[in-house]
């Protein structure tokens, strides 16, 4: 996603910074996790290279391996940004930063057993277990800490939303949506008038018909809100949705293009604004508020 877009929904979407308590603690919740999960790997390894029967002399070789490898996958986690940002907004880079710190480590670590430690007995497939697990453990954890915040919010208190545009603008908007507990919005599905995406999910939200099913779509769904996401939007498409949304008394907000101010309209105001003024703020990518003659910026 270009950083245009990450932008723009910054500026439409504000976030409440995250409480001080917890960034304090951050580091070392994040330090803390990865060495626990570096040792759990480890051990595992052993335990599948030796069918589960770890001896006495095995036990002792992997007590005495370990502080090397702790060592060695902690500082080259850090060296590869593992250390630091937000599991919970964990992407593709995060696991190709994990797969590349596990490589560089795991080939340190089987030259330091074979050329420095020289221990009699140990088993070099460990390395490459180790190596397939840490790449999974490690990712997998930063994933389920994402589905976790992604799902764990209370969905009471949120508004149900319809994104219209399932393109660039609207992936970025049902994103940013997701991830930040602290905006009022619950993505329930798309609507785009793209036949050959309908049934396809976007950031787990689904595209659930066109703009013609958009009344049946707000009252099965129970939207409260409609968020236009269209680019280079044409002015009868934005005056069909106003219509359906101003049916079904549900708010609805036009997102600028990408790099345009945002801007906000409600249903539930004046019923009499005229359809010019909203083709003029569709052409410009928003509709604007006649009543003030300013936007107002969308509210969490």
């Amino acid at each position: 996603m270009s950083a245009g877009t990450m932008e723009h929904v910054g500026n439409a979407l504000k976030v409440k910074p995250e409480s001080s308590a917890f960034m304090r603690y951050r580091s070392a919740l994040i330090f803390s996790s990865q060495a626990v999960l570096i040792v759990l790997t480890y051990y595992a390894s052993f335990l599948l290279r030796l069918d589960t029967d770890l001896d006495a002399a095995n036990r002792a070789i992997f007590w005495k391996t370990l502080p090397f490898v702790l060592v060695i996958k902690l500082v080259l986690s850090y060296q590869c940004g593992l250390m630091h940002g937000w599991w919970r907004y964990v992407g593709i880079s995060d696991l190709l930063d994990i797969s590349k710190a596990s490589l560089l480590s795991s080939s340190l670590i089987f030259c330091l057993v074979e050329a420095v430690l020289r221990l009699p007995g140990y088993p070099r497939s460990v390395v490459v277990i180790d190596l397939f697990l840490t790449i999974m453990v490690l990712g997998g954890a930063r994933f389920a800490v994402r589905a976790y915040t992604e799902r764990a919010r209370t969905y009471e208190t949120q508004r149900n939303t319809l994104v219209v545009g399932a393109g660039e603008a609207g992936s970025a908007i049902v994103r940013e949506l997701k991830q930040n507990s602290s905006l009022n919005y619950n993505p329930v599905g798309f609507v785009d008038d793209d036949l050959s995406k309908k049934g396809v999910k976007i950031h787990g939200v689904k595209v659930l018909g066109s703009t013609d099913e958009l009344h049946e779509l707000i009252i099965e769904h129970r939207a409260s809100c409609v968020m236009i996401a269209i680019p280079q939007v044409k002015g009868r498409l934005v005056e069909r949705i106003i219509a359906k949304c101003r049916e079904c008394k549900v708010d609805f907000k036009i997102l600028p293009p990408i790099g345009e101010p945002h801007r906000e309209q409600s249903a539930s105001g004046d019923r009499g604004r005229r359809l010019d003024r909203v083709r003029a703020g569709a052409a410009g990518g928003c509709a604007q508020s006649p009543a003030a003659g300013v936007a107002r910026p969308l509210r969490k």
